[in-house]
């Protein structure tokens, strides 16, 4: 990538992050010890706080029923959660795995991290589910 580019992308984040970032703590996990054990606090990455995009799943209200009556009228959240962070504002050599836990500070949610695509130019994009 050319640096011309490289330096209209980072704006471009920022701008979008200073419109849209929210506070998030990022609480590493270490992954489970074995089969009927569950993760836990790792104590070799400390917790830390970093600003990301937090998109939820879309919302639908439909008619369960199927018949347009509203006699099952729901609002369900269906999709998942995706965090967007830049990898810019990530301590050095930082890496997101499975069962982290990210809390969006202003909303009071915590989720976990499924997966972590670090392939984004820029951009590190997890995708969460609620945590339980």
């Amino acid at each position: 990538m050319s640096d011309a580019w490289a330096s209209r992308l980072a704006r471009l984040d920022g701008a979008v992050d200073n419109q849209f970032a929210e506070r998030l703590r990022v609480l590493p996990h270490a992954p489970a010890a074995g089969e009927y054990s569950a993760a836990g606090a790792d104590p070799d990455r400390p917790e830390f706080e970093v600003s990301g995009r937090l998109h939820l799943g879309g919302r639908s209200e439909g008619d369960l029923g199927g018949d347009g009556t509203r006699m099952w009228a729901t609002k369900l959240l269906f999709g998942q959660a995706m965090a967007e962070i830049t990898k810019s504002r990530l301590p050095a050599g930082f890496a997101f795995r499975k069962d982290d836990r990210i809390e969006a500070l202003d909303r009071g949610e915590l989720y976990v991290v499924e997966t972590a695509d670090p392939y984004e130019e820029g951009l590190i994009v997890l995708k969460l589910s609620r945590a339980t």
